[in-house]
Order: C-alpha cells, then structure tokens, then sequence
C-alpha cells in the first residue's frame, strides 16, 4: 500500500523563508555591531596610544625647558668675592659653584665650547653613567646631565678623560656639538675650557670624527700615557670614509699630553659616536679658589663653618702653566 506525503503548502515555505532571513538580517546586524565595536576599540586604542605620547612629549618638552630655566638661573649667578664685587679671571673661577652645588653635590666642573650653546656642570657619581639619564635636581629620563665616569680622575690629570652629553634635537646639553659637522666651522672654533673650582684648562681641538661605540676607558688605560698615541692612530683609522673626519695634523700630539674627548651620539647612526678631541694647552691656577666645606658627618655646608676640603693641584703643563 502506497503512503501519501502531505506536501508543504505555500504558506509553510513562505514562513521557513522568513525565518531564514530574519537570521540572515540578524547575523548581518550581529557581524556590524561587532565590526563597529571593533573599530570604536581600534580608535580608543590610537587615541589613548598618541594621547599618551602627547603627554609623555609635553612633559618631556617641560622637562627640557625646566633644566634650561634652572641652567640659565644659575649662569646668572656670577661668583663674588666678600666684598660683593665680581671675580676677575685668573683670581677665582667665573662659575658660581656653590650655587650649582646647592642644586647638586656631583657637580666638579664646567665645560664651556666656543661658537656652541656647551657651557654645563661636569657631573661625576659613584654609579657609572649614574646621569646618562638623571637630570640635574635628581629625576630620571632626559636630557640628563654632562659627566664622566669614575675610571676618569676629576682633576683632570689622566691622559684620556671622556666626558659624555646627549645629543639633543633642540641643540641643548652636547647637541650644539654637531656644529662641527662643518669643517669651516672646525678652522674658526679652535678651543673648549674646563673650569674647576681650583684652575681654568684650556684645549686645542685637533679632531672631530665620526667614531665607534665603544667604551675608549674600557680598552684604553687613561692613566697609561700610551694611551694617547693607540687612541690617536684609532680614531684616524675609524673615522676615514665617515664623515666628519676632521684631523689638525698641525697640532702636535706626544705620549705626555692630556687629552679630553667629549662624546655624543649621531643621530642617524645610533652604533656610532661623535667625538671632539681636545689637548690641554693651557692650565690657570686660581690664586683664590673656591673652597667647599664639609661637616664631622661628611655632608656639605655653605656657611664656611666645616672642615676645608683638601684638592691636590698638579701642574699638568710643567713649567708652562700659568699662576
């Protein structure tokens, strides 16, 4: 016997069409919502990630003017003697170092290079490249400070002193280094200084080159005076086909003399290292230096009361420096 199959009516097909593109039209509206959500996450995302960066650039922009203000507030302190009258050079130093000193106890000296904005503390601590990125009144990140590490003396008597600086994009710190980059600029700039609270050295730069990464005090003893010929012969080595390569060869270089490079980065090479290099040619001893001052629990004072701190000073130049 045959079996009969009621068939769907119209109706029937009319519904289960229906049906199926209510879930159609669902998935669709489920599948945008989704893709909305995504794109409304996306664009949070990007505006917290460059919110974020405009606020990191705002502080670290703050942050730069800020060491500025405080740099520029304190070259406007000129040093004075008891009678309030300014020094005159060749006395005492023309920095006002227990002003800086109040601001920061590692602060030794002062490099100032003719024809750029350089004219910076000299900080030294007793964790290397403790100020690589410390600022001046103690907070980490940029620009940090000028300074040396602990292999290199702060009289400046070793035979290679490196003493390091940021390359800053608004030519602060050791930025305006790179005017150098002009040989021109080499031949009309021959000199930098460094002020102690003892003495006034002055270099002769005889290099500005483009040189390699690598620590100079980690390979090279500053207190072996072969120190001096080795680094010379590698720096004309490693800077030949780079650019700068500026070699005074008319500034003579022994195995006695004392050298100082100051050292920055390259902006476009970050394994290389642009380097000035300087040899000490002139030496004044302040006949009235200025004194720092320290308490029985070894803390600084300003009120002359303590104990004077003892500074040996050698006569790097022998019979040729000034007193």
């Amino acid at each position: 016997m045959r079996e009969e199959y009621d068939e769907p009516s119209a109706l029937e097909n009319t519904s289960v069409k229906k049906k199926k593109n209510k879930k159609k039209q669902q998935k669709k509206r489920t599948i945008k919502k989704v893709i909305i959500i995504v794109v409304v996450l996306a664009v949070l995302v990007c505006a917290g990630f460059f919110g974020y960066r405009y606020y990191q650039n705002y502080k670290y922009q703050e942050s730069l003017k800020q060491h500025e203000e405080t740099f520029d507030s304190l070259r406007q302190e000129k040093n004075t003697d008891n009678d309030g009258k300014a020094v005159i050079e060749g006395t005492s130093p023309t920095h006002d170092f227990n002003s800086y000193w109040k601001q920061n106890k590692d602060i030794y000296a002062f490099v100032t290079v003719d024809g750029t904005g350089v004219d910076y503390p000299i900080l030294q601590n007793e964790e290397d490249n403790y100020y690589l990125m410390r600022n001046l009144d103690g907070p980490e990140g940029y620009p940090g400070c000028i300074y040396t590490n602990r292999i290199n003396s702060m009289q400046f008597d070793d035979y290679l002193t490196v003493i390091y600086g940021h390359n800053m994009k608004n030519k602060t710190m050791f930025g305006s280094l790179h005017n150098f980059d002009d040989e021109d600029f080499c031949k009309t700039h021959t000199e930098f200084t460094i002020e102690t609270p003892e003495e006034l050295l002055t270099y002769r730069i005889f290099a500005v080159v483009n040189f390699t990464d690598d620590n100079i005090t980690y390979y090279l003893d500053p207190k072996d005076p072969s120190s001096v010929s080795t680094f010379v012969n590698s720096i004309k080595t490693e800077s030949a086909g780079r650019q700068p390569d500026y070699i005074d060869d008319s500034v003579e270089i022994s195995d006695s003399d004392h050298l100082v490079v100051l050292a920055t980065c390259i902006g476009k090479e970050p394994d290389r290292r642009f380097l000035v290099v300087g040899k000490l040619t002139g030496q004044t001893i302040y006949s009235n230096p200025i004194q720092r001052y320290f308490n029985d629990d070894g803390e600084q004072v300003f009120d002359g009361s303590g104990t004077p701190a003892e500074i040996p000073i050698m006569n790097l130049l022998g019979s040729g420096a000034e007193e």
